[in-house]
């Protein structure tokens, strides 16, 4: 009788691992489907894999996936329930983003960002759930909200380019010059060379010169909107101010020879200068705190050409060419950047 049941168990754990075995190959099958972009057989594959375990959370949390890739978003939070009802939690946040992100294409916005607020406090915050609660505070036009968690996912992953990018176009609305200028900045770092870049590059360009212009040979207009309380401890009315005063110093004779490229040099190393003078120990927030600081040292390091010349990619053939030509200096400056990256 010992036998009996000593290979009865034996023959039951064999067909335990053999299930497991075979669930995870048709999951790894519609994996690669599902990255071929062949969706209904990615699906067929999960399925048959569900009909072996049918509480199985990777198979969900693929279909889950690949439905929200078919824009079959109530199936996609069908799914994604059944993964984060489930104990095993290697995909939880990433079923809370397809399940937030769901919702909100099918204009459920609000709805979106009670999942995405459930999703950062089970998992203690990630700059992929704060990424997108800010874009739901931002389609309802709660700009401070989408502010605020633009930031905290800055501070999440301070290499997530799209928040930058975002962060530099509400403060750009908001008539706020000097966060956005460094939101863009910081932006064009990350990503140079993309559609996004252009307009990220032009808005820049934009605010850095918008507000001087030469008259006459004897008159130099400087018009300044602050979009600051002068008075308050963090705000930017100074280095608007010197910023100004600086690129209206590029139609005088001294500096009137020099490139266009060597002017904007001249320009932020002063914006960047005057931002590291101003800051005090009493700022606070993302734009004192890590931005002034970080181009600090980026001003201070050898590789500041290197830098206005990368960000300034965009701008013509002449700079890309000009970048061509720099690789060495492209790897340095992407090897020092790794050394700055705020974890």
């Amino acid at each position: 009788m010992k036998n009996i049941r000593f290979f009865f168990i034996t023959f039951l754990l064999l067909q335990i691992g053999f299930s497991q075995t075979n669930s995870n190959q048709l999951i790894q099958q519609g994996i690669k489907y599902h990255d071929e972009g062949e969706y209904e057989l990615a699906i067929q594959k999960y399925e048959q894999a569900l009909n072996i375990n049918k509480y199985n959370p990777t198979a969900h949390y693929e279909m889950a996936l690949t439905y929200f890739e078919m824009k079959d978003y109530d199936k996609a939070i069908e799914h994604t329930d059944i993964v984060l009802k489930s104990d095993a939690t290697d995909n939880h946040l990433s079923s809370y983003v397809i399940k937030g992100s769901s919702l909100d294409m099918l204009g459920k916005t609000k709805k979106s960002i009670k999942v995405f607020e459930k999703g950062i406090e089970e998992t203690g915050g990630n700059y992929l759930l704060y990424f997108n609660l800010a874009i739901d505070y931002y389609k309802l036009s709660e700009t401070e909200k989408a502010e605020e968690n633009f930031i905290n996912a800055i501070n999440s992953n301070s290499f997530h380019g799209s928040s930058h990018y975002l962060l530099g176009i509400i403060n750009e609305n908001n008539g706020k010059k000097v966060p956005a200028l460094l939101a863009y900045y910081y932006f064009l770092m990350l990503e140079p060379d993309s559609q996004r870049s252009q307009n990220a590059y032009k808005s820049l360009m934009r605010m850095l010169e918008g507000n001087v212009s030469k008259k006459d040979d004897n008159n130099i207009n400087i018009n300044l909107f602050l979009g600051d309380d002068k008075d308050d401890v963090n705000s930017f009315s100074a280095a608007e101010m010197t910023l100004s005063l600086s690129v209206a110093a590029n139609y005088t004779e001294e500096y009137e020879d020099l490139s266009d490229i060597e002017k904007f040099q001249k320009n932020t190393d002063t914006f960047f200068s005057v931002l590291s003078e101003l800051r005090k120990d009493e700022n606070s927030g993302v734009y004192w705190n890590y931005y002034v600081p970080f181009f600090k040292k980026l001003k201070d390091s050898e590789h500041f050409e290197f830098f206005c010349h990368f960000i300034s990619y965009t701008k013509n053939d002449e700079e890309k060419e000009w970048f061509t030509n720099h690789q060495e200096e492209f790897n340095a400056f992407m090897e020092w950047l790794k050394s700055q990256k705020k974890e």
